[in-house]
């Protein structure tokens, strides 16, 4: 990596500086005095950030970080494939026992009322906030406890419990910058006009609820930089620090747990960093290899860590699109393609139905229910693009799940259960 390809990390959005409006005022008129230029340049460029601030606010800005890094030049998708369109009967390994989940048998509420009461909370930026993730998952989980019939594998079929997602969301934020805010000596240093520096303190310090799930999103470019040798907000090391850190402090409050949102690389790789995210596989190889980072460096034994992964959804569909099509078909590129159109104009946030996906994907890597019996579809997505996403979402889950390339919930409670069981029937069998 030559020198240039090495430096450091820059966020996208330093090109806005107010010097650019300064030279704009200067060129306004030539008889304008020294000090009026500069009253005219500070107004302009107050002016300028304002409505920068506000288009980041209103656009779901995620903070994308350039490295200053000169293109390989490989532009090359890669069109190994290993989908298919073979139909797959769901299958859910079928431990659920009474009626209980691995997220409500791990809560020891003091409110009997409670105890099956789902409590998630949303840790991320734009691409949880982005078409409100947390509404999506909460519409799924309540339209799937009121419909849950006794013969379903799901293991949401509590028709009395109740939903409470709550989302802390600001654009651009890091894990690092996340934790920075729980700690009590924290001072303002991340400039972020949606941020509420107490609100995360408060629920998971001061006044934390009895969360079942704490969700965790990092900022879209980071988990991709593991071999990136920088020491700032970009640094792949002080992001898997702070997940260990933010992971600490949900293990504190009683019957919480961990679950990291596996995001999806760019439709076209990430402009502002070529040499690294060149096209849509590559950037979505090296996010997922860093979420998987974040679930070694935080789970035990006792208390493993999960991960939701959604972005391999996207995986599945891209690769699905091109053994339909052939190796010459860039599902990046069609606009009709389904890939597509799973994400929003920019070719970074998710459409509706990208956020669907995501909903859907954590919804059954939480519960081990099947995605295609879920009855609720936002009201602005169409039925059909609906069905579509359920189908691509159960075959993810459940290659994943059958293979055991990726530990759920549900997994780690049956292989509990199991033991138990085992060790049950070995003491009954040694008994004299």
């Amino acid at each position: 990596m030559t020198e240039e390809e090495s430096s450091p990390i820059v966020v996208e959005d330093e090109e806005s500086s107010p010097m650019m409006a300064e030279e704009e005022g200067e060129s306004l008129s030539s008889s304008l005095s020294w000090h009026r230029r500069w009253s005219l340049a500070i107004k302009v460029g107050l002016a300028l950030a304002i409505v920068t601030i506000g288009a980041c606010v209103l656009m779901g800005y995620d903070g994308s970080l350039s490295l200053r890094m000169r293109s390989s030049g490989n532009k090359n998708l890669d069109h190994n494939s290993n989908g298919g369109e073979a139909k797959l009967d769901w299958a859910v390994v079928p431990w659920i026992a009474e009626n209980k989940t691995a997220a409500t048998n791990n809560n020891n509420n003091n409110n009997k009322d409670d105890e099956d009461d789902w409590k998630l909370l949303f840790v991320g930026n734009s691409y949880t906030s982005h078409n409100q993730l947390g509404f999506l998952v909460e519409n799924i989980l309540e339209s799937q406890l009121s419909s849950h019939s006794s013969t379903s594998t799901s293991t949401v079929n509590h028709k009395s419990a109740k939903v409470l997602v709550r989302t802390h969301d600001p654009g651009a934020t890091t894990f690092q910058e996340h934790y920075a805010t729980t700690e009590k000596s924290y001072h303002q240093s991340f400039t972020n006009p949606s941020y509420n520096p107490q609100e995360l303190r408060k629920w998971l310090v001061t006044r934390p609820a009895q969360w079942n799930w704490v969700i965790l999103q990092e900022q879209s470019q980071v988990p991709g930089f593991w071999d990136i040798p920088v020491d700032d907000r970009s640094s792949f090391n002080k992001s898997v620090e702070a997940s260990q850190h933010l992971n600490d402090l949900i293990a504190h409050i009683k019957g919480a747990q961990t679950m990291f949102y596996l995001t999806w690389g760019r439709r076209n790789g990430d402009d502002y960093n070529t040499y690294l995210y060149p096209d849509y596989m590559t950037m979505q190889a090296r996010i997922t290899k860093g979420y998987f980072e974040y679930v070694k460096a935080t789970s035990t034994p006792e208390r493993p860590t999960y991960v939701a992964p959604v972005g391999l959804v996207f995986q599945s569909i891209y690769q699905d699109e091109l053994q339909k099509h052939g190796p010459n078909y860039n599902p990046s590129n069609s606009t009709e393609s389904f890939f597509y159109q799973l994400y929003d104009v920019d070719g970074s946030h998710p459409s509706l139905a990208g956020s669907y996906l995501a909903a859907l994907t954590i919804y059954a890597s939480l519960t081990g229910g099947d995605p295609r019996t879920v009855t609720w579809i936002p009201q602005d997505l169409e039925a059909a693009m609906a069905q579509q996403v359920q189908v691509a979402v159960a075959k993810t889950i459940f290659e994943t799940a059958t293979t055991g390339n990726i530990q759920y919930p549900w997994h780690w409670q049956q292989s509990q259960a199991e033991e138990e069981e085992e060790a049950s029937t070995t003491n009954a069998t040694t008994a004299p």
